[in-house]
């Protein structure tokens, strides 16, 4: 259950590293108006908006499954020695390998696993199963939001039926 809640934790701060090379790649595709534009040039800066608009929805929702499993991870490694916190925030956290880890700290890559494993075992034996529920992203996303302040995603979905 431990190791599930650690994984959860990395899989966040992966998905909210991923954000910016995905806003990096939207924009390369943005799609500037034209002088006088024809209805398909249109759609097309329309689609370009969207994509933009959904990703600062991404966005909102990353923030908030990353401050959850923060807090959450604070909270469960609170009690542990500075090694193996340091070991654990470094590993989920700062998504760091062994054996950067282990070259920071310089103790061998077996004694690290042996640190982790120690602060997994501590963790496991004083938190309950519901403090320990993997953080999930999609907990996060409200099926309510607002719809596109542009308008956009209903001209997509149009477009998509007209072809």
């Amino acid at each position: 259950m431990v190791k599930e809640f650690l994984d959860s934790v990395a899989t966040v701060m992966k998905t909210c590293n991923a954000l910016p090379e995905k806003r990096a790649a939207y924009e390369a595709k943005k799609v500037k108006p034209k002088e006088e534009p024809d209805y398909k040039h249109w759609l097309k800066c329309r689609r370009s908006a969207c994509r933009l608009c959904k990703l600062t929805e991404e966005y909102r929702i990353a923030a908030k499954a990353i401050a959850e499993a923060t807090d959450r991870f604070l909270e469960i490694i609170e009690g542990l020695n500075p090694i193996e916190a340091f070991v654990l925030i470094e590993r989920y956290g700062l998504l760091k390998t062994w054996d950067e880890i282990a070259d920071e700290i310089n103790y061998s890559r077996a004694q690290v696993f042996r640190i982790h494993n120690r602060a997994v075992q501590w963790i496991e034996e004083r938190n309950t199963n519901e403090e320990l529920k993997p953080v999930k992203i999609e907990a996060f996303i409200n099926n309510d939001v607002a719809a596109c302040p542009i308008g956009l995603h209903e001209t997509d979905q149009l477009t998509d039926k007209m072809r």
